[in-house]
């Protein structure tokens, strides 16, 4: 991993850091009490970058290569990544604005089961089209099935 890929976030995690501790000794009057929350959950953001980073770093690069003797492939890489970032989100939508992820869950539940089965009547449509045609015209099928 490049010193590149983690400095920039962890300079930003710094400085935000310290504006709010300058923000927390000094104690303005002329400041909104809710950028407190806006400025903790950009640390936290920006710290949980760094922590990602980090974790893919030890998981992959050092575990990963040591037990299999390869690179690991950037599906499982992103695969993790998402995990992590997901629940770094839900952790700071949870504690940092004091409010409830379950509405969020459940749209999105709805909307991937929506997705997914449309998704899935127009691969099965690409799939027909493909094996039904030769190789030199199966693109132009898979388009026209698609009806790009």
């Amino acid at each position: 991993m490049s010193a590149k890929k983690l400095g920039t976030p962890a300079i930003l995690t710094g400085a935000l850091a310290l504006v709010s501790v300058i923000l927390l000794l000094l104690e303005p009057a002329w400041i909104n009490p809710r950028v407190r929350e806006y400025l903790l959950a950009a640390i936290l953001v920006s710290g949980g970058i760094v922590f990602v980073r980090t974790v893919n770093f030890f998981l992959f690069d050092i575990l990963f290569r040591k037990r299999k003797g390869r690179e690991a492939p950037q599906l499982l890489r992103m695969v993790v990544s998402i995990i992590c970032y997901s629940g770094l989100f839900v952790l700071n939508y949870t504690f940092v604005f004091g409010k409830s992820v379950a509405g969020l869950l459940a749209t999105s539940a709805v909307l991937s089961v929506i997705l997914g089965w449309r998704c899935r009547t127009r691969w099965a449509i690409s799939l027909r089209a493909f094996r039904f045609t030769s190789s030199s015209r199966s693109i132009s099928a898979i388009l026209c099935a698609w009806r790009i």
